[in-house]
Order: structure tokens, then sequence, then C-alpha cells
């Protein structure tokens, strides 16, 4: 996923790290890790999501932007739902495949300004099974054994 410079979704000190070679390959290796699946709700996850949120403070810290224990694959709906939850973004909002925010409602329709019916709003799980996920290695960074003592 490539990040601009004002393009409204990454903050300018976050943008070379999401860019870098480390991070992607970090990314995809996580997230292969994880088969691609939400370990929220069990869905196709499109995100490795930092439990810890970047920092202009820790952006630096491998230990926070590379270990694989910050990490959580989510999709797009239960990583919405985390940003809101945690009043990063309003509610009239959500974040698109690409990671883009977009209007969670489309503009009213054309007839007599009755709202048009909501589309892209996550769905409610339908199976009561609850996904196990795979238990995470202690101190990976990118799929290594970190040397970093992690007290």
């Amino acid at each position: 996923m490539l990040f601009r410079a004002g393009d409204g979704m990454a903050k300018d000190w976050v943008i070379d790290f999401y860019n870098s070679k480390a991070w992607e390959d970090c990314r995809l290796a996580f997230m292969r890790s994880k088969f691609f699946i939400c370990e929220r709700c069990g869905g196709a996850a499109t995100i490795a999501h930092h439990i810890t949120y970047l920092t202009p403070k820790n952006i630096n810290d491998p230990n926070v932007t590379l270990n694989w224990d910050n990490l959580e694959a989510l999709c797009q709906d239960c990583h919405n739902k985390e940003h809101i939850s945690k009043g990063a973004t309003r509610e009239d909002v959500m974040f698109d495949e690409q990671g883009d925010l977009i209007p969670k409602y489309p503009p009213s329709n054309r007839l007599g300004g009755l709202p048009a019916i909501p589309s892209g709003l996550p769905s409610k799980r339908t199976r009561g099974s609850r996904v196990t996920p795979l238990p995470k290695k202690g101190g990976d960074i990118c799929g290594e054994k970190s040397t970093v003592d992690q007290r």
C-alpha cells in the first residue's frame, strides 16, 4: 500500500515507514502467518494493525513498529471499529480496502430526498463460532527472534 503526503490518511511522520521495504516485508510475512484471517471476527484480514499505535516518539523503534507481538491481523470492518472506538475517526466515515477514509453512508438518492440504503456497513456474523487466533511468538520481530531485551 502506498501512502502519500497530504492524502488525508497517513500523517507525514509515518509515510516513510509505511512505504519502507522493512514494513512491507514484515506486514506480508505477518499476514501470511495469520493466513489473512481476522483475529477478531474470522473474516478476510487485509490490515496488519499496530496494537500500540504509532507515534512520532516510537516510529523508529522496531520493537513497536515491526514486532509481531504488536501486530493484529484485522479485516476492514474490525479495523474501522477499532479506530472509531478510540475516536480516531468520525462516526460518518470509514476506511475502504485501500485504507482511505470514505463516507460510511452514500449521498441520498434523488427520489424525494429519501436516504439511500447504507452500504459497506459491518455485517453481523451469523455463525456462533469464535475464531481462536494462533499463538503469537514471543518477542519476534518480522518472524525472527529479537536480540533486544523484552523486559
